[in-house]
């Protein structure tokens, strides 16, 4: 693998003991380490991204190359031959008309879809008052299996790439803001600091076009949903927990 850039520093090791304290049931430890990432991330470059970005097919966006924003990440450039057709998460999502694969291997049920994005006004995946369905996440939405498309680069994010060749070369992204914050929420939520712990987590929400969580609801609950929501594509963090195999 070709490093080019900082691909780990400080701000990237608080982030991985704070995800090895979190899973440890060590929350006291894991909102220390979050709380010094989101502390500094300004110094280290480090901001929320928005769904443009995130969705973006292209070689400026989100998960293609190796950016500060991703905290850790691991860019295969097809620059540098690491590249491949395999062992990318668009090799077992996406199928036609984005790429010349007739199915995809997993997806989503569009029952299971309309039941995770339950909310009005969700950037990543909403239906209107009118009935059309509004998302960046997903193609072929009417579909028998709607393709997955948010993560989404073939050959370097080249503009007018037709998919014929689908050789896939995004960054596998370890973490980024979104994630480290609301693993903060969580361990803020458990150690019992409802209020701060719900002031991150509604923050995220507003970020995606979300309102504010209700006094009643289950805020670690809340959490998890909105973490499934956020990181859907990321090994071990919503995908994987809701999809169907071909």
């Amino acid at each position: 693998m070709k490093w080019s850039g900082v691909l780990f520093n400080r701000l990237s090791a608080y982030t991985i003991l704070a995800h090895i304290n979190a899973l440890s049931g060590n929350y006291l430890e894991a909102s220390v380490f979050a709380d010094y990432v989101i502390a500094n991330a300004t110094r280290g470059g480090i901001a929320a991204t928005d769904i443009a970005d995130i969705t973006n097919t292209t070689n400026v966006g989100f998960f293609f190359g190796n950016r500060i924003k991703h905290i850790i990440g691991f860019p295969f450039p097809n620059s540098s031959n690491e590249g491949g057709t395999d062992g990318h998460i668009e090799s077992l999502t996406l199928a036609k008309p984005l790429v010349s694969k007739p199915n995809p291997d997993i997806y989503v049920k569009v029952e299971r879809i309309v039941d995770i994005f339950n909310e009005a006004g969700d950037q990543r995946f909403r239906i209107d008052s009118t009935g059309t369905v509004q998302t960046s996440y997903f193609a072929d939405f009417g579909g028998i299996r709607p393709i997955f498309k948010k993560i989404h680069i073939i050959r370097n994010g080249e503009s007018g790439t037709d998919g014929s060749l689908p050789f896939f070369t995004s960054t596998l992204v370890f973490s980024r803001f979104e994630e480290i914050n609301l693993l903060r929420a969580e361990a803020n939520a458990v150690l019992g600091r409802t209020e701060l712990a719900t002031a991150i987590l509604n923050q995220s929400r507003k970020n995606r076009g979300l309102v504010e969580i209700g006094p009643n609801v289950d805020l670690i609950d809340a959490v998890f949903q909105e973490r499934r929501k956020e990181l859907m594509g990321k090994a071990g963090a919503g995908l994987m927990s809701c999809v169907t195999i071909k």
